[in-house]
Order: structure tokens, then sequence, then C-alpha cells
């Protein structure tokens, strides 16, 4: 009711479109991992592939920060969904076209994978959405720790 409220509909509309409440957040949920898409292109436009990785892990992990659902969403079969799996197969193609220019100019490992950035991205944005209460913003040097880690590690001289 709330839901059908805040969109200015009936609560029959909102049934008759999402027939459960799995469904209603399979969709909210799509439209998070777009927006992510979204960001991860135009990220991958960039000039400077690095700093706009970084900038669109920042993001993502923000997301997760200030949207519960996006963050928990991560652990839950709705990732079992078509619709998700299709959002999500998206995501990480345009997450690899970014990894892969930064990794071309020799700044990230080259070992890894759209896949690691997004477990690694959920493992910081989870534990920062449990730790925010008592240490705000704790998850941003997590990150950047994170990030220390991607680095291509540069040959002794």
């Amino acid at each position: 009711a709330e839901i059908a409220a805040r969109a200015g509909v009936g609560t029959a509309t909102i049934f008759r479109r999402f027939p459960t409440k799995e469904d209603l957040v399979a969709a909210v949920l799509a439209k998070r991992i777009e927006s992510a898409e979204a960001f991860a292109l135009e990220a991958a436009a960039s000039d400077d592939p690095t700093a706009a990785l970084r900038d669109f892990m920042r993001s993502a992990v923000e997301s997760f920060i200030h949207d519960r659902l996006f963050c928990e969403a991560g652990a839950t079969v709705l990732y079992d969904r078509p619709e998700i799996r299709t959002c999500k197969g998206r995501l990480n193609e345009a997450i690899g076209a970014l990894l892969l220019q930064a990794q071309e100019r020799g700044e990230i490992r080259a070992d890894v994978t759209a896949e690691d950035v997004g477990n690694l991205l959920r493992a910081v944005g989870t534990l920062g959405l449990e730790l925010e209460a008592s240490s705000p913003g704790a998850w941003k040097r997590y990150l950047d720790v994170m990030l220390d880690g991607l680095r291509a590690t540069q040959p002794v001289s």
C-alpha cells in the first residue's frame, strides 16, 4: 500500500504489474544494475581508465551503502532470475571493457576479471553497510586498500 501511495497509483495496479513482492524487488534491482551499467559505460569513455575504474568502484560501493536492497540482494536467489542474470551480464561486460582499458595501460593486474571486481565490490559494500552506523565511511578506507591490491606491480630495476 505504501509503494502504491508513493507511486500515485492504486494497490491493484501494483499487484497487476508485480504479482509478488519478489517481482517488485527484482524490478527495482534490475533498475539499480542498469544504472551501474550506465555508469560503467560512461566511465569507459574516459581518457584515464584507471581513474574511471576507481570512480566506478567508489560509486558502486556508495550505492550499496545508501541502498540496502542493492547491497543485500547479491546474496539472494534474485540473481537466479533470467532478467537479473541478463542485466548482470551486461554490467559485467561494461565493467570488463573498463577494466581491460586499465589493464592494457599496465595499471591494473592482468589476472583481475569483471567478476572479481563485482565480488570485491559486494564484499566491501556488505562490510561497509554493516559498519556504517558505528564507523561511518570506514568503507572508503577498505575500498582504497582493495584498489591498491588491484594495481599492477612494477618490476624492480
